[in-house]
């Protein structure tokens, strides 16, 4: 009940599931029709210093919201707190017996970055959309990478991912519009959603003392 009430004052918090489900089809969709997919095995794009993984902390608050909810947002925090900046995504997890959507541990709550990287489109000086694949993709599978681009480059197949940060920034700005590093971000999503929390139950304690007469 407490989660639901903290949900309830995020503005825009339904509207970004809704994004994310819309774009997770439009990318089903997109292998689909393409059989573009990423190499079996491979964790390159998690691998990345969280330094270079810039994030909103809009994008996190549902992360947020389930480790808050399944009590692991303390355990989430000290990892923070015990590594370097500079190292990988708190979330990232090596062992693929462990970990088997891609190396991130909250697969289902990732952000927009992590959701479309691989499968989405730059704009290119022209507007027209441009497909835009990591390279371990594109050296192992060019043939198919140039084929899939012949077939679906400027279509509404293919989702660009600017387009989907201003509709993510457009839901909410005030936590949508600055980018930080993914464990700052996943830091202070997690922080903000502990705040909003203690803050419900100390109203709750408050209206639950006794009142005392003179």
């Amino acid at each position: 009940m407490k989660v639901v009430r903290v949900i309830n004052s995020i503005p825009g918090y339904y509207e970004l599931l809704k994004l994310y489900e819309e774009i997770d089809k439009k990318i089903a969709r997109l292998k689909e029709k393409t059989t573009l997919s990423c190499i079996l095995g491979c964790r390159k794009c998690c691998e990345t210093s969280a330094e270079n993984i810039q994030v909103s902390i809009f994008e996190l608050i549902p992360l947020a919201v389930e480790l808050w909810k399944n009590d692991s947002a303390n355990i989430i925090l000290e990892k923070i707190d015990d590594q370097e900046l500079s190292k990988n995504c708190v979330l990232y997890v090596r062992d693929s017996l462990i970990c088997k959507n891609g190396g991130c541990s909250f697969y289902k709550h990732r952000p927009l970055i992590c959701r479309l990287f691989g499968f989405s489109a730059v704009m290119n000086k022209y507007g027209k959309r441009e497909l835009s694949v990591c390279k371990f993709m594109g050296s192992s599978r060019n043939e198919l990478i140039q084929e899939i681009r012949n077939k679906v480059e400027d279509s509404g197949d293919l989702p660009a991912y600017s387009e989907y940060t201003q509709r993510m920034m457009g839901i909410n700005p005030y936590l949508g519009q600055n980018r930080y590093p993914i464990n700052i971000a996943i830091k202070n999503a997690i922080e903000l959603i502990g705040y909003k929390l203690m803050l419900i139950e100390n109203l709750e304690s408050d209206t639950q003392k006794p009142e005392y007469s003179v």
